[in-house]
C-alpha cells in the first residue's frame, strides 16, 4: 500500500497527468487564457501543499528527536536514583 501512495506522490506522474488534461483541453478548443490561468492555479497550489507538507514532515522529526532526548533524560535520573 504505501509503494502505492509513494507513486500517486509522483511529481512525474502528476506532471504527465496535467499535460494529458492540457493536451485535451486544447484539443477540445479551450481558450489559452483559460488554459494558463488554470495551469497557474493549480502550480501554486501544488507548491503550497509540496512546502505544508515538508514542513510538517521536518515538524515531526523534530519532535520525535525531542521526545528521544527526553525519555533518555528520564531513564538517566531514575539510573541514577537507583
Amino acid at each position: 500500500m504505501k509503494k502505492q501512495l509513494n507513486k500517486l506522490a509522483s511529481r512525474k506522474l502528476w506532471a504527465a497527468v496535467a499535460g494529458i488534461i492540457l493536451g485535451a483541453a486544447l484539443a477540445l478548443g479551450v481558450d489559452g487564457d483559460t488554459i494558463t490561468t488554470v495551469s497557474g492555479a493549480v502550480t501554486a497550489l501544488c507548491s503550497l501543499v509540496t512546502y505544508i507538507l515538508t514542513e510538517g514532515r521536518i515538524d515531526a522529526a523534530a519532535a520525535g528527536q525531542a521526545a528521544g532526548a527526553v525519555q533518555q533524560a528520564v531513564d538517566a535520573v531514575r539510573e541514577a536514583e537507583g
